[in-house]
């Protein structure tokens, strides 16, 4: 058995070494494209989100490429309205939070030395005056950093031809995706070796479940919570509510991360605001309330219980993806996150079932199946002799009343 065991794992695995070299000449490919690849990306994104759409509206009278044209014209006419109307009310509360970040340091400055007699005199007074100063210089060239970019993109030819390019490009690329998506998934499992076409098909079943169910239905999550909470703080007159509604709305896409950085950010903002407690807890209890309702009825009707992902997870493969590819790498990171999961679940499912795995038994507990085996082939016996012992007990008292009868 052991000789066994070791012969396969010297064995040479081509199946292996293919997958391999394939995802790292894919890794060598998005480096290499990256450029080029954001509006394709986005395109296939919105065509894999809005296909089930587009297949429930196919019939006898639409075929598939009119559908897929009226879907994606609702669509990004949609996005377009709801951009135009955002857009300007987020430009204004982030241009005005930028401009009363100083004022909010002077009050949290003045806040500090006001408890420094009483709570904090053991900080030295030129410590917290050369902590101002540095909070002040790294805010200033946060804005400074905020508007140069701001105005390299107005200025910038290029940006703006890159922009342009991606609102044209990707509705073409999302449209011809639809129009031909059932094609292309045929054409992708004619290419599965049938000796594995099971397995295959079965781990693109759960990827394709985990992908569609995590990416719609975190997306609708974030959507919603970000209009709960932007008119929940427009209605209790927290300054920059909309901005922090829309960036906690944004955050949600990542469990937790959203209404942490919202209760954070709203509650500071209370704080500079009025100063006063029960306001504070009342912006502080729009986000529990948030958090409750995404725990309790989003999440369960979106999401489920089987198609989640830990959000540590989710927050690594976004960091990692920003810092491989910049923002096409955050944009790929979910699915590829999701994606491994799956993968990941299904080699140590395999590896389990190895050979390798079940050679490696731990000799204790070798000795405690064996152990268990030798008590269980005991009482098994005892019992058959106790059966037997039993049964020639009986024969003998039918033996003996039968002479006694025989002599009467």
């Amino acid at each position: 058995m052991s000789n066994a065991v070791t012969a396969q794992q010297n064995k040479f695995n081509p199946h292996l070494l293919f997958w391999c070299v394939f995802l790292a000449a894919i890794m060598v490919f998005i480096g290499i494209f990256k450029a080029v690849l954001l509006p394709f990306v986005l395109g296939i994104a919105v065509a894999y989100l809005l296909d089930p759409v587009v297949e429930k509206i196919t019939c006898k009278y639409l075929p598939r490429w009119a559908a897929s044209a009226l879907i994606l014209l609702v669509f990004y006419v949609s996005f377009t309205v709801a951009l135009l109307l955002a857009l300007p009310h987020i430009a204004t509360e982030a241009k005005a939070l930028a401009q009363n970040i100083p004022n909010y340091l002077d009050h949290v400055w003045g806040y500090i030395k006001d408890k420094q007699n009483t709570y904090l005199s053991f900080i030295d007074e030129d410590a917290i005056a050369q902590l101002k100063q540095a909070a002040e210089k790294n805010s200033a060239q946060i804005l400074k950093v905020g508007s140069n970019l701001f105005t390299h993109v107005i200025n910038g030819g290029s940006a703006i031809i890159n922009l342009a390019s991606l609102f044209v490009l990707a509705p073409i690329i999302s449209f011809f995706m639809m129009k031909d998506w059932d094609n292309m998934v045929d054409w992708i499992d004619r290419l599965i070796p049938r000796s594995y076409y099971k397995t295959v098909k079965q781990l693109q079943s759960d990827i394709n479940t985990k992908i569609s169910g995590f990416v719609r239905g975190q997306i609708l999550i974030a959507f919603t919570l970000g209009l709960i909470y932007a008119f929940a703080l427009l209605i209790a007159g927290l300054n920059y509510g909309i901005l922090i509604g829309f960036v906690a709305g944004l955050l949600s896409i990542i469990p937790l991360l959203g209404s942490i950085t919202g209760l954070i950010i709203s509650v500071a903002v209370a704080w500079f605001q009025s100063g006063d407690l029960i306001y504070m807890a009342v912006i502080a209890a729009i986000f529990l309330v948030g958090q409750f309702v995404e725990g309790n009825i989003l999440t369960p009707k979106f999401l489920g219980k089987n198609v989640g992902m830990h959000p540590l997870w989710i927050l690594f493969s976004i960091m990692a993806g920003a810092q491989l590819y910049g923002i096409l790498g955050m944009l790929i990171a979910v699915p590829i996150a999701a994606s491994a999961a799956i993968l990941i679940n299904f080699a140590l499912s395999e590896y389990q079932k190895s050979a390798f795995f079940k050679q490696n038994a731990s000799p204790e507990t070798a000795g405690s199946k064996t152990a268990k085996k030798t008590a269980g082939k005991t009482t098994r016996k005892k019992a058959a002799n106790k059966k037997t012992a039993t049964k020639k007990a009986a024969s003998k008292s039918t033996t003996k009343k039968s002479t006694t009868k025989t002599k009467k």
